[in-house]
């Protein structure tokens, strides 16, 4: 059975990223279905780059024609921090991952002007007099770029960001991929937390909740509540259950290459959330099962 962690239906043995894009007018039907359905907000996130799709601006602006609110994870290098679509955002995250442009452009594999790129539209949406959302810096942590935390933290503050949010990595290797490193990147974000949050700027800590995710292992509970809750919708066209299943057997629900979305959402069908090797919702399922489950001796508190 899938872990939940794989990619195997992302790419192919010949193409492992290949170049594809939901195609615009099926991209607007899924919107406007969203809208029908009661969705209340979607976010334009990858695996991918949103902004690298043709018409990702009249998607943007289509979703909030619509009603829905909007939110955005990117890299920043093609980001058009002065269109409306854009400064309607609910929330924008710019994915770094980096304190410096060597290694920047080293685990990116990209030219060094992407971080000048990437850091000028940030300011340039930061000091906008119209986006009145969060805008926030994404730094998930690997072992190449840890020791630029603080420094990837005091330039997200100056830059104008509100926040800096700290993720781990998520794979089969599990707390295992740190190794003995777990205590200097404490040590690195707790010098970001000196070095800038306050002030207006926030640093949001999630590594060790990440962690604890990985420690924790398998859901205990078999059904997964979250997956009703949100979905993800890939390239591929294909509805995963949510962005850790996306891209395998496991999580997908269907396509939507010949079918609505609204059509589609009926096939949702329980699976086995203990065949998912880790599960960083663990705590959104808690919260959701607590409240459609009636407790044990609910009358006394």
């Amino acid at each position: 059975m899938s872990t939940g962690l794989s990619t195997e239906l992302f790419g192919t043995a010949a193409t492992h990223n290949p170049n594809r894009k939901i195609p615009t007018a099926k991209a607007l039907e899924i919107l406007e279905d969203c809208a029908a359905l009661g969705v209340k907000a979607v976010q334009f996130t990858g695996g991918g780059e949103p902004t690298v799709h043709p018409d990702h601006l009249a998607i943007f602006a289509r979703a909030q024609e619509l009603g829905l609110e909007t939110a955005l994870v990117t890299n920043g290098v093609r980001l058009d921090a002065t269109h409306p679509g854009v400064q309607a955002m609910t929330w924008v995250r710019v994915s770094v991952d980096a304190g410096s442009a060597d290694v920047y452009a080293r685990i990116r594999r990209c030219p060094p002007w992407h971080w000048t790129s990437a850091w000028a539209n940030i300011t340039t949406l930061a000091r906008s007099d119209f986006f009145k959302g969060v805008l926030g810096v994404g730094f998930v942590v690997t072992l190449e770029n840890f020791h630029g935390i603080a420094a990837a933290a005091r330039r997200a503050r100056d830059s104008g960001a509100h926040n800096m949010r700290i993720g781990a990595v998520f794979s089969k290797f599990g707390m295992a991929y740190y190794g003995d490193q777990l205590q200097a990147i404490h040590d690195a974000i707790a010098e970001a937390r000196a070095a800038a949050d306050g002030g207006g700027f926030k640093i949001i800590d999630l590594f060790g909740r990440r962690l604890g995710d990985l420690e924790a292992g398998a859901p205990e509970d078999s059904e997964c509540y979250y997956q009703y809750l949100t979905m993800y919708i890939g390239g591929d066209l294909n509805v995963y259950r949510c962005c850790n299943t996306a891209y395998t057997t496991a999580g997908k629900v269907g396509s939507l290459a010949t079918t609505r979305l609204r059509d589609l959402v009926a096939a949702y069908a329980p699976f086995d959330a203990r065949g998912c090797q880790y599960c960083q919702f663990l705590g959104q399922n808690r919260v959701i099962k607590a409240l459609v489950e009636q407790p044990e001796h609910v009358n006394f508190v």
